[in-house]
C-alpha cells in the first residue's frame, strides 16, 4: 500500500506542476471509498489498489505507469458514475485488451479491461480503451505484456514469479533479458522441478521462460497408463548459446522431447545427475518424463 500511495503522491505532485498551464481543466486524485470514477467531481480511483492516474485533460485519463499483464490476470477494474438514465458504451481503440461495461445500478458501471497478450510479447506495447458516456468521450490508456521482465546478471540465482501491483525490486515476471556475457554459472528456476543454466554469450535478447506443467492429452493418451510428468515451456526459448537443462524425476524415469506441431515423441540424450536429468540444448520445448521406457513415435498419429 505504501507504494501506492507513493505512486499517488508522485502524480499528484506532476499534476500540480501542469496545472499552471492547465489551471481550469486539470482533475485532482482523490481517496474515494466507493471505488467510483465520477468526471462531475474532479476525482477516480480504482478497485483492488489498481490506481489509475489522472491526464490535464479531464476527458483523458492517462495510465502509462499502469502495465498489466496477461498471465496475472491482471485485470484493470474500476466503476464509472453516470448521469441518471444515461448509458455508457465501451470499445477497444488500440492494443491487445478487451473491455467490457456492466450496469451495476441507474448510474454505476462497472468497467474491466483485460490484458490479452502473448506468450512472446516481450516488450509493453500501449493500449487505448473508449468510454462513450452520453456527449462526452472518455480514454483510458495503458501499456501491456505478457509479464515482467527480469534482467539476468553473471551468478544470479533467479526464479519465475508472477508479477505483483506496485512492484519496482526487478525480481518478478517470467520474461528474462540476457544482456551481458554470463561468465559465472546462472540459474533461472522456471519451475519446482526445472532448472535451467547458463554461462556464455547469450546477447541482448529476452526469452519467456515459463514452464506449464498442464497434461497433454495426446500424449497421455499414447503412453497409456504410464505416469507422467509434463514440462512445456510455452515461449519456445531460443538461445545462440546452448543452456543446461536440469528436470528432476526418478532414476529410473525416460526424458522424452515432444514436437506440438508434429506430434513427434523422441528421447532425449540426456544423464542423470543427482536427482535430475540433465541435457544441453540451444532450443527449449516440450518434455515428457515417463516412468516407463516407451519406443518414439507420433502421438498424433497413433
Amino acid at each position: 500500500m505504501k507504494k501506492i500511495l507513493a505512486a499517488v503522491l508522485a502524480v499528484a505532485m506532476s499534476l500540480s506542476m501542469a496545472s499552471v498551464a492547465f489551471a481550469t481543466n486539470t482533475a485532482v486524485i482523490k481517496e474515494s471509498d466507493s471505488g467510483v470514477i465520477d468526471p462531475s467531481k474532479d476525482y477516480f480511483t480504482a478497485e483492488e489498489g489498481k490506481l489509475l492516474t489522472s491526464y490535464p485533460s479531464k476527458t483523458e485519463f492517462d495510465v502509462e505507469d499502469y502495465q498489466i499483464y496477461t498471465k496475472k490476470s491482471d485485470d484493470m477494474v474500476f466503476k464509472f458514475k453516470v448521469k441518471s438514465g444515461e448509458k455508457l458504451r465501451a470499445d477497444v481503440v488500440d492494443g491487445k485488451v478487451s473491455v467490457s461495461a456492466k450496469r451495476e445500478s441507474n448510474n454505476v458501471y462497472k468497467i474491466t479491461i483485460k490484458p490479452k497478450y502473448g506468450v512472446r510479447d516481450f516488450e509493453l506495447k500501449k493500449w487505448k480503451v473508449e468510454l462513450d458516456v452520453g456527449n462526452s468521450i472518455y480514454f483510458i490508456k495503458g501499456k501491456g505484456a505478457y509479464s515482467d521482465t527480469q534482467n539476468v546478471s553473471s551468478g544470479d540465482r533467479l526464479t519465475v514469479r508472477d508479477s505483483k501491483m506496485g512492484a519496482d525490486d526487478g525480481s518478478t515476471g517470467s520474461i528474462f533479458e540476457f544482456d551481458e556475457v554470463l561468465d559465472e554459472e546462472t540459474r533461472i528456476r522456471c519451475h519446482d522441478y526445472v532448472d535451467v543454466l547458463f554461462k556464455g554469450n547469450y546477447g541482448t535478447d529476452k526469452e519467456n521462460m515459463r514452464v506449464d506443467d498442464g497434461e497433454i492429452a495426446e500424449v497421455s493418451k499414447f503412453f497409456g497408463d504410464s505416469d507422467l510428468d509434463f514440462y512445456d515451456f510455452i515461449g519456445t526459448p531460443k538461445f545462440a548459446t546452448k543452456v543446461k537443462v536440469v528436470i528432476d524425476g526418478d532414476k529410473n524415469a525416460v526424458l522424452y522431447e515432444y514436437d506440438k506441431k508434429t506430434g513427434d515423441l523422441t528421447r532425449v540424450d540426456a544423464n542423470y545427475e543427482s536427482d535430475g536429468w540433465a541435457f544441453t540444448t540451444k532450443n527449449l520445448g516440450t518434455y515428457v518424463l515417463a516412468e516407463e521406457d516407451y519406443e518414439a513415435g507420433n502421438a498424433k498419429a497413433e
